[in-house]
């Protein structure tokens, strides 16, 4: 076996422990006001917890901001078996659509892992997760990280996928939200609950020690 030394740090474990580049909060507790929607989701926030409500269509809310290397940390909620994700690097230029085309999703839920190959945890289309690493009802945490070209993402303190991103997806771009596109016809809204949004910007750091 290799020493650990040796090897050195994790990527996520030295994007954690990086003391130079502070923790900041991505959303404002009280406004929506540096994101902007696309689709037919609605959105609300109330004591900085950003609420997304959709239907079949499903909608997101994109930030204003760019990022490509950073730490992202934050909580989520939903009720029952859906279909959500973070969405990160999505492309400036194509203000009018969010997709896996323009984007890489940080899968929040999926069946929770049942019956979709890419489940809560996974980076679709990219890399597959384990199953059922979420509670309904409960709040989950995830933490994404993202260096060049290098993706790892946490689910509830457990890793649950990481990869190496194809060249088009190894670029600045926004950081979405997706509010949900409900999967199964239960009459049942598609929403989704997140908090304590707060992000590492790594953008100005050339490079790190891993």
């Amino acid at each position: 076996m290799e020493d650990e030394d040796y090897l050195g740090p994790l990527m996520e474990e030295y994007m954690r422990s990086y003391e130079d580049v502070a923790m900041v909060p991505l959303a404002d507790s009280t406004s929506l006001s540096d994101w902007y929607q696309v689709g037919d989701a609605q959105w609300d926030i109330s004591n900085g917890v950003i609420h997304g409500y959709s239907g079949q269509k499903g909608g997101f809310l994109v930030h204003k901001q760019n990022y490509k290397n950073f730490y992202l940390k934050l909580k989520f909620k939903i009720a029952h078996e859906d279909n959500s994700g973070i969405f990160i690097r999505h492309n400036p230029s194509d203000s009018l659509s969010v997709t896996t085309d323009n984007a890489i999703e940080c899968n929040i839920y999926d069946h929770n892992g049942y019956t979709h190959e890419f489940s809560t945890g996974a980076i679709t289309p990219i890399a597959r997760a384990w199953s059922k690493m979420i509670t309904y009802d409960q709040w989950n945490e995830m933490e994404i990280f993202a260096f060049e070209d290098q993706i790892c993402m946490y689910v509830n303190g457990q890793k649950s996928s990481e990869a190496h991103l194809p060249e088009p997806y190894n670029r600045t771009g926004n950081i979405c939200l997706q509010g949900g596109i409900q999967v199964f016809n239960d009459n049942q809204p598609s929403e989704v609950y997140i908090k304590d949004l707060y992000i590492k910007n790594f953008d100005q750091v050339p490079s790190l020690g891993f």
